[in-house]
This record gives structure tokens, C-alpha cells and sequence, in this order.
């Protein structure tokens, strides 16, 4: 069983639902969802796929087929774990092509994404021009993620320059480590290291990042403007019980220091 997939459904459904809003019960969610049309990509639906507008399809997208998510999560009923159409890495979304989606949905998933500069580059590279990625993030002031370091925008320019290097995983199992101790008082030190290898062995899965919506913000804002992530911020919100949310539009992509050797950051050893 994965804990931290448990631990992401309850956040998911501890924050506004996914449902259309009411006129008693504002919902945010559905503020951000409500204004995306055609047909998008909902990737990590699990057990909580978000409600879409009338005349808003998706595609869903998970790393994991539907036998491998069931086992991750045996406390919830098998047919209410979405069953995914395409089945992928999340991170890179190798089985998606090219500018082949009016918006994507990433729930609770970046904090996921061991290296999210590339994860939203992913992202930019399915849409169409023009195209909407709907970002949800728990916010760490309000989940168990809250007393572990904030993630700084260093950090996030070094994962993206070590990709695949062996001190690149071995920072990863720190995190992985990092995230066990904060959520479970009975580990130790050793044991928190020991069951993060085992993670990384099955699922490569934890919250590695942690953001609270200003420490967000402002790092998209820096990636946008001096960094060349070809997205605008359109619209972004936090709920301040949970999660923060973040409405980016995919612009023309254009040569910038993200596409340079050593352009962020200088490549580890090993």
C-alpha cells in the first residue's frame, strides 16, 4: 500500500469538492475549472477525477494502470478508482503527443514530480497555444507537510539540471526520507531512510516539494520572467484550508536560459 497516495486522497477530498458550485456553498475549484473547453488531459484522477463544465471532455492519465493504483490503495473500492486511458510517466507524459490538448489538470500532483520545471515543460508541450494548465497544490501551512523546509527556487533549478544523475536520486531519497519522518512519529531516523528506498524502488513517490502559496507564486513568477517557462499566470487563488490553485496559459515557447548546458545550474559529478 502507498501511503502517500492515501494521504493524497484525503487532501484531495478535504478541500472543495469537485462538484459544480452552488449559490450556498462558493467552491473553487469549480471558479477555476468552470471557464475550460474542448478536450483536455486530467492526469493522478485516482478516486477523485475533478467536475468539468458541459462540453469539457478528458483524457485520464496516470503512471500506474488501474490494477497497480487498486493495489496502492486497498481501502477504496476498485470501480471509484479512475481507470486511466493512457498510462504514462506523469512527469515527462511520453504517451501524449504534441499540442494535442485544449487544458490540462494537475491535482495535488507537482509536489509529486521530482523535477516540476520539467513536469511543467511536459505540460507545455501538449497543449495547443493558447491552452490552459489547471495547477492544484496543497498548500504546506495547512497539510502534513507543515514544519518541513520550504522548497526554494534553487532547489527546484538544480533538479532540473541534474536530471538522471546519481546525486540527483540520492537527494530524492532524502526528501522521500524527509516527507516519512514528518508524517509518521513512530519512525526513526534510520527506518524513515529505510522504507524511503523501497519507495523509490516502487513508485518514486512523495510529496519532494513543499510550497505555501506566496513561496508558489513567486517562484512562477521568476521562472516566467527570467527564466523563459513559457506560461502566464491568468488567475490563482488559495483556499487557506488546504490547497492553493493556479491557472496558467501556454505561450509560444522561446529560446531562454532553460534550454542552455549549465543554463540554471552547474551539472553534479555524478
Amino acid at each position: 500500500m502507498s501511503l502517500i497516495s492515501t494521504v493524497r486522497r484525503r487532501l484531495r477530498r478535504r478541500s472543495e469538492g469537485g462538484e459544480a458550485p452552488t449559490s450556498t456553498q462558493p467552491n473553487l475549484r469549480a471558479r477555476f475549472v468552470a471557464g475550460l473547453s474542448g478536450h483536455g488531459v486530467e492526469i493522478g484522477a485516482l478516486a477523485s477525477p475533478l467536475w468539468l463544465p458541459p462540453g469539457a471532455t478528458v483524457t485520464y492519465v496516470d503512471k500506474f494502470d488501474h490494477q497497480k493504483l487498486c493495489a496502492h490503495n486497498p481501502d477504496v473500492a476498485p470501480e471509484q478508482i479512475q481507470r486511466p486511458e493512457v498510462v504514462c510517466d506523469t512527469a515527462s507524459l511520453d504517451g501524449l503527443a504534441d499540442g494535442a490538448y485544449d487544458f490540462l489538470i494537475a491535482c495535488h500532483l507537482l509536489e509529486h514530480a521530482h523535477d516540476p520545471i520539467r513536469a511543467l515543460l511536459a505540460w507545455h508541450r501538449v497543449l495547443e497555444p493558447g491552452g490552459f494548465a489547471l495547477c492544484i497544490v496543497p498548500d504546506a501551512r495547512y497539510t502534513f507537510d507543515r514544519g518541513r523546509p520550504l522548497t526554494s527556487l534553487d532547489h527546484l533549478l538544480w533538479d532540473f539540471a541534474n536530471a538522471g544523475s546519481e546525486l540527483k536520486r540520492l537527494a530524492d531519497l532524502g526528501h522521500v526520507a524527509e516527507c516519512n519522518l514528518n508524517m509518521h512519529p513512530a519512525l526513526t531516523v534510520e527506518s524513515a531512510v529505510g522504507l524511503a528506498g523501497r519507495i523509490l524502488d516502487d513508485s518514486y513517490d512523495t510529496h519532494f516539494h513543499v510550497w505555501t502559496y506566496d513561496s508558489f507564486a513567486a517562484q512562477l513568477a521568476v521562472l516566467i520572467a527570467d527564466y523563459g517557462l513559457p506560461f502566464a499566470v491568468r488567475d490563482s487563488a488559495c483556499d487557506e484550508q488546504v490547497e492553493m490553485l493556479f491557472l496558467l496559459e501556454a505561450l509560444p515557447r522561446e529560446p531562454g536560459r532553460l534550454d542552455l548546458p549549465d543554463g540554471v545550474a552547474p551539472r553534479a559529478q555524478r
